[in-house]
Order: C-alpha cells, then sequence, then structure tokens
C-alpha cells in the first residue's frame, strides 16, 4: 500500500519522485566524504523532515493502526520514512510495527550507532547543512546522519537486530 503517497508525500521511486527531483547522491552514505554534497543532503533532510512534521495520518494508516488495536493485526511493515504509522498510534503496538528503512524522526552516529530522537539541535544544524556530534561516544570523530536506510550502505547492526526480532516473533 502506498499511504503515504495518498496524502500527496513524494516517495523515492516513482516517476517525479525523490530520486528523480534530487538525485540517488543525496540519499548516498558517499554523499558525506564531500562537504558540497553533504551539505545539499542535510538541508534536503530537515526540509524533508518538516514536510513530514506537517503531514497527518491517511485513513488506511488509522485503519491499520484500527486492526492493531482489536489484536487483528500480526505485524506492519512499512517501508515509509515519514512517520506517519506513529503519529497514527502505532507506537501502542511498537511490537507489530517494522520500519523497514528506518524513519527520519531519528539520527544515527556514524561511529557508534547510537540512535536518538531528532531534536532542535538537530534542526539547527541541518537546516545550515552541517551535522552535529554524538552526544554518546562524543569522540569529535563521528557525525550524526538520520536514521534511514541509505541506497549504497547495509543496514546497520541495530536494524539488522530489530528486524530478526520481529522476524522470530512473526514465524513463531
Amino acid at each position: 500500500m502506498l499511504t503515504s503517497r495518498s496524502i500527496h508525500l513524494k516517495d523515492f521511486t516513482s516517476p517525479g519522485g525523490l530520486f528523480e527531483k534530487y538525485g540517488r547522491q543525496v540519499f548516498s552514505a558517499n554523499s558525506f566524504q564531500h562537504t558540497k554534497e553533504a551539505a545539499a543532503h542535510f538541508k534536503f533532510v530537515s526540509a524533508f523532515k518538516a514536510q513530514c512534521d506537517q503531514a497527518q495520518p491517511s485513513v488506511t494508516h488509522q485503519f491499520i493502526t484500527k486492526l492493531a488495536g482489536i489484536n487483528k493485526l500480526l505485524r506492519c511493515y512499512t517501508q515509509n520514512v515519514d512517520g506517519l504509522e506513529i503519529k497514527a498510534g502505532m507506537d501502542a503496538f511498537p511490537e507489530k510495527l517494522v520500519q523497514l528503512h528506518g524513519s527520519i524522526h531519528f539520527i544515527t552516529c556514524s561511529r557508534c550507532y547510537y540512535q536518538r530522537e531528532w531534536d532542535e539541535e538537530v534542526t539547527a544544524a541541518f537546516s545550515t547543512g552541517a551535522s552535529t556530534g554524538c552526544t554518546h561516544c562524543l569522540t569529535g570523530i563521528s557525525f550524526v546522519q538520520v536514521s534511514i536506510q541509505w541506497v549504497d550502505k547495509s543496514y546497520s547492526p541495530t536494524f539488522r537486530d530489530k528486524s530478526k526480532k520481529a522476524f522470530r516473533l512473526s514465524s513463531g
């Protein structure tokens, strides 16, 4: 189901989608090797998150949450990074929600993989094209990035662990 497209949030791969409009390099882990590309990425992500923050869940998002609430939903797998499932109330059922491509609402350290919620400090940095340091490992050599899956990078160890746990739960 393309529930987020129904409320006019652009997806990544459809004609006129984000890859076509901005190019795949904005979503590449390699973009951080070049200051100009990294700045473009952070600015884009900041603007995209603002759009996601303004968006409201569709009727389909609400229906999926309703199914979870009456115990008729085994699992909700989503490739969307917009977090609309959470806004619709799926945060009440964390064991049933698997965000396959991550979430725009979290950031992850490039070194230690510590994850935390996006906050005003991140908005201030990303909107100017800069990153911010990790509050956990404090090395000064790491940077934080939005917690979404990159087009050219394998999943983080944290994500792989969550996915394995979800699969074990669903296969009984």
